[in-house]
């Protein structure tokens, strides 16, 4: 039995009692069970959003802290949104740099409020390191094969313990935090979502399961899709402005090769360096983000004789963006 059934349990006597007041047992999380309304949500960026609307349809309102356009990396809330998020009762982190800093200070405005972390069952990779080399996983296994099988289990003591990790930054050797641009790695996040909604309101759990079958099933249809696409592409390495894509080439078997590393551009010398691995590799495209300068993607693309294309990581149609995203590497691939 868990701490959490034995406060349900004891939650109607010890009210009837005076032990405990309504106010103080709402602040505490322990009327979950009791609520009907709409769970109020808030996750750091869009694509999180999606993946509750999905599982949780009517039952949740989700809010999202980091705007369209922003960078997770150096976003910053408005007083507007630390207000608002102060009627929170669910809070899924990710990971993104923009939760060390703002993560308290939102616990200290939803003093109620449950942190929990979406990607608590994903096996992180390390931030890819080394101007104008692969990332550092030479994929020596498939990472379908590999795929999250902690998926089975998680302790409720530690469910609560989100976003707690040292090193959720863009340095080399820190653990990746864009979990969400791979299929299964959303497929993963996918189950925390629908386990904690479903604690959250379980009235609604029929729901809750209902979707979260379905959205599993869009996701393996993209992934299909996805692997379909790049399946015979006959070169494995593309490069990249920022190195967002970790995930997404291990799940196919991919290289990414970064040109900025850790939020620092590339000296002059490193230049030299990314430029060769470019020609070693045919690269004629480079992978940007509207959310980060272009100046140096530019440049070395024209010293390539190619061009600059705007991949956007963060769009809230998650199945059609991957889908667009996956087609745009096999077209660059070919």
């Amino acid at each position: 039995m868990t701490l959490r059934s034995v406060h349900r349990g004891l939650l109607p006597a010890m009210l009837a009692l005076g032990l405990i007041s309504p106010a103080f047992a709402d602040d505490a999380g322990l009327t979950e069970s009791t609520q009907t309304g709409p769970i109020p949500v808030t996750v750091s960026i869009i694509p999180q959003q999606w993946l509750v609307d999905a599982i949780g349809g009517d039952h949740v309102s989700t809010t999202v802290m980091v705007e369209p356009g922003a960078s997770p990396a150096t976003y910053e809330p408005k007083p507007s949104q630390m207000r608002a998020v102060s009627e929170t009762e669910v809070y899924f982190t990710i990971g993104v740099p923009f939760e060390n800093a703002w993560l308290p200070r939102i616990r200290d405005a939803a003093p109620g409020m449950r942190v929990i972390d979406m990607a608590e069952r994903v096996k992180r990779r390390a931030m890819d390191g080394g101007y104008g080399s692969p990332d550092e996983h030479e994929h020596e296994h498939d990472a379908h094969a590999d795929e999250e099988h902690h998926d089975e289990h998680h302790d409720d003591e530690h469910h609560d313990e989100a976003a707690g990790h040292d090193g959720h930054d863009h340095a080399a050797g820190a653990p990746d935090p864009h979990v969400w641009v791979s299929p299964l790695t959303m497929r993963t996040m996918a189950s925390t979502v629908f386990e904690e909604l479903s604690e959250r309101r379980p009235d609604f759990a029929e729901d809750f399961r209902r979707n979260y079958a379905t959205t599993v099933a869009t996701i393996n249809a993209v992934d299909a899709d996805v692997a379909k696409d790049l399946a015979s592409v006959p070169e494995r390495t593309f490069m990249v402005y920022h190195p967002a894509w970790g995930y997404f080439a291990d799940a196919y078997g991919l290289h990414q090769i970064a040109i900025e590393i850790g939020g620092n551009e590339p000296s002059p010398q490193d230049m030299h360096k990314i430029i060769d691995a470019a020609r070693a590799h045919d690269i004629k495209v480079i992978f940007v983000q509207s959310q980060f300068s272009q100046r140096s993607a530019q440049a070395i693309a024209e010293d390539l004789g190619g061009e600059v294309l705007a991949l956007n990581p963060l769009a809230y149609d998650w199945p059609e963006n991957t889908r667009a995203i996956g087609a745009a590497f096999a077209e660059t691939l070919r």
